[in-house]
């Protein structure tokens, strides 16, 4: 839900605004004088602000440059029940509203902030995806290629081999939402499943230890897998559309699966007696 910060010195104005945003969903919060806008944004966070132009203290316009001195495109409404002269109409107001407001045009005007931000949102977001995955993807790529256990060697390539396939299903599915402004499709899945029960089955038999720099390796992976688990959590419960979360949870699933893959290489180098001990356990139990 976006924040939405109303400042007006009307206060009959302010409680109808609020009242008829509040029910399409927009979260409202009101104040009565330019210098309180100000005070509000050292401890709030909002998405976006209307704001009344002639107002106690400080004008609406004096305000919003002093908003975009510290974030230059914040979406900021001008609304007044007085003409508004050129040079103030000149300055990067989404829209300069006249009062009485008309709520339709009001609703518009916020809905296509609303959706262009969305829009910049998810590209900055699946940019710094793309970025995280292939940081991974070249990490595992040299560990692989300097690792001597080979346990550890097959860990690291499959990692590798499956944020290049994580970089692609992001590109795409970025890609389909450029196009068509939503993801077409449900995404469950983007990699293989089973392929690290196979590389541990076929490789237990080889040395069990392990390098100290192999361990290290292992551990400042599994630190940037569970980085990327909360990246996508994060992003999955920021979004309100349905196939958007079932994207973001699919990845947050398989760095999940890598995650977990990693600490079993830990843990098998460190103590295979014990790691494969549990492993029996886990199969008479399972």
């Amino acid at each position: 839900m976006l924040r939405v910060l109303l400042a007006d010195d009307h206060y009959s104005s302010c409680i109808l605004l609020k009242m008829l945003l509040e029910e399409n969903n927009y979260q409202v919060t009101t104040v009565h004088d330019g210098q309180e806008v100000l005070d509000k944004i050292g401890y709030e966070k909002f998405d976006m602000f209307i704001l009344d132009w002639k107002m106690v203290n400080i004008d609406g316009d004096i305000v919003a440059k002093k908003l975009w001195t510290i974030k230059p495109d914040l979406p900021i409404i001008l609304i007044s029940a007085h003409e508004v002269p050129n040079e103030i109409g000149k300055l990067p107001f989404a829209a300069i509203l006249s009062k009485p407001i008309d709520i339709n045009i009001l609703l518009a005007t916020l809905n296509k902030i609303a959706s262009r931000r969305k829009n910049m949102v998810t590209k900055e977001a699946f940019k710094k995806a793309i970025e995280m995955e292939k940081e991974g993807k070249n990490f595992y790529l040299k560990a692989a290629d300097q690792a001597q256990n080979e346990l550890v060697k097959k860990v690291f390539s499959q990692l590798a081999k499956e944020e290049e396939l994580h970089i692609k299903k992001i590109e795409e599915i970025y890609n389909q939402i450029q196009k068509t402004g939503c993801i077409n499709c449900w995404v469950t899945n983007i990699t293989p499943k089973h392929t690290f029960k196979e590389i541990f089955r076929t490789s237990l038999l080889s040395e069990a230890s392990g390098s100290k720099q192999e361990i290290e390796a292992l551990e400042f992976a599994a630190k940037r897998e569970e980085e990327s688990i909360n990246y996508y959590e994060n992003l999955a419960s920021q979004t309100e559309d349905s196939k958007e979360k079932r994207f973001f949870m699919a990845l947050s699933y398989e760095e999940r699966g890598h995650f977990l893959t990693i600490l079993d290489a830990i843990e098998y180098l460190k103590a295979p007696v014990d790691w494969m001990r549990m492993q029996e356990k886990n199969i008479l139990e399972g």
